[in-house]
């Protein structure tokens, strides 16, 4: 199994309807402890979409086997800001299982995984969907009382297994006879 992680190339903070925007969104391409922020006014308050896509995925070729989403985040409170949704974007459409955890986010940067090495999602996962510059991830963060939510980093790990070659034998899966009777030897191709 080989794997492939990379930070996002777009972000945005998307309105969900009485959603609290992220400020400062573009700071979750870099992990450098300058985080996107949103500040919650009410309780409780659900922050608005962080849609990050584009993370650029070139090595990905063959079937695609799991994905595993960190992010890197903090609360100004512990205790009163939490996931409420982790879920991959497939197509420019945020798709599949809602990942989110119970975690209570601390006011130390944690990095929290979502998903995993065999898991899917719940999705169907072509090479050509990780590859392509739709693919990625929304997540949005439930914010009580007056305190602040921060996500430094967002990053994406897709394993998955090389395509091609033979599955067995020598020569594309036959073995013994199977080179005198797929007409190979007939053919001067094997001598």
């Amino acid at each position: 199994m080989a794997t492939e992680a990379n930070g996002p190339g777009t972000t945005a903070s998307t309105a969900r309807g009485g959603g609290v925007a992220w400020s400062a969104h573009i700071n979750v391409k870099v992990d450098d402890g300058t985080g996107a922020n949103c500040y919650g006014d009410n309780d409780p308050t659900l922050s608005d979409w962080l849609d990050v896509t584009n993370f650029g995925f070139t090595a990905v070729s063959g079937t695609v086997d799991g994905v595993t989403v960190t992010l890197k985040r903090k609360a100004e409170n512990s205790g009163y800001i939490g996931d409420e949704r982790v879920q991959l974007i497939k197509g420019g459409t945020a798709s599949g299982d809602n990942k989110a955890t119970a975690t209570n986010w601390t006011t130390s940067w944690v990095s929290e995984a979502h998903g995993g090495a065999a898991d899917l999602w719940s999705l169907t996962l072509a090479d050509t969907d990780i590859t392509a510059s739709t693919f990625g991830v929304r997540v949005a963060a439930d914010v009580e009382f007056d305190y602040t939510a921060y996500i430094d980093y967002i990053s994406i790990e897709v394993q998955y297994t090389s395509g091609g070659g033979p599955s067995t034998g020598p020569i594309g899966g036959l073995t013994g006879g199977g080179l005198v009777d797929s007409g190979l030897v007939d053919s001067g191709l094997v001598g």
